[in-house]
């Protein structure tokens, strides 16, 4: 899952390019001080746009050098100062990569769910939030006492392949309703859990207005 690492804002100061020259070249220490340079001489201006760009990067750069709780905070004030939706989606976005990188998986869907509030078009956003959180799902359904699934019947083996066809259609939220009526009638739909709080999930993320 090659998205979860990217990182992703340019500022254009002085500081900040000699910051992003810095950052190319993998001198990510020397690029963390020409951001926080960049955000000192704006430190009066609270308005400053400059602000979620130098946050943003900053957070970056210190992702790169493994300082992910200063990162985090970062990538925090980098939404708390943006001042558009594509800013605050993006801060939000990579405030959810880091999270995920450090293995706490709840805030990183949390951030990929502000993320796609921000701009609801974002797939990467979107992917992101469905791979973390069917990992969830399965360390649940993995914990300890957790019981086997039971073998599917013939209905719900059928009633998965109508839900499968609506969701190549993206008719999320039918297919969900589809099998979550399933599982009332014939308990051993239970078998596609996983897949059912998947497409919710989905359906949940395509709800969100535009």
């Amino acid at each position: 899952m090659a998205a979860v690492i990217v990182v992703s804002g340019c500022s254009h100061s002085s500081d900040g390019r000699r910051g992003n020259d810095l950052y190319d070249a993998d001198a990510f220490e020397e690029a963390t001080l020409a951001y926080q340079d960049g955000l000192a001489a704006i430190v009066d201006n609270p308005e400053d746009p400059l602000r979620t760009d130098y946050y943003n990067n900053l957070g970056a750069a210190q992702y790169r050098l493994g300082e992910h709780q200063s990162a985090q905070e970062a990538f925090v004030q980098s939404a708390a100062a943006s001042t558009n939706d594509q800013d605050r989606a993006r801060a939000a976005y990579n405030a959810g990569n880091n999270a995920y990188r450090v293995e706490d998986n709840k805030l990183a869907t949390d951030f990929y769910v502000q993320s796609l509030v921000a701009n609801p078009a974002s797939v990467d956003a979107k992917i992101n939030y469905e791979f973390v959180k069917r990992k969830m799902d399965e360390e649940e359904q993995n914990g300890d006492g957790q019981q086997e699934p039971p073998e599917p019947s013939e209905y719900a083996k059928e009633l998965k392949a109508q839900a499968d066809a609506l969701v190549a259609q993206e008719r999320y939220r039918e297919a969900f309703r589809l099998m979550d009526d399933g599982r009332q009638v014939d308990p051993t739909v239970e078998a596609f859990a996983s897949f059912i709080e998947r497409v919710a999930s989905v359906a949940d993320i395509n709800d969100i207005p535009i």
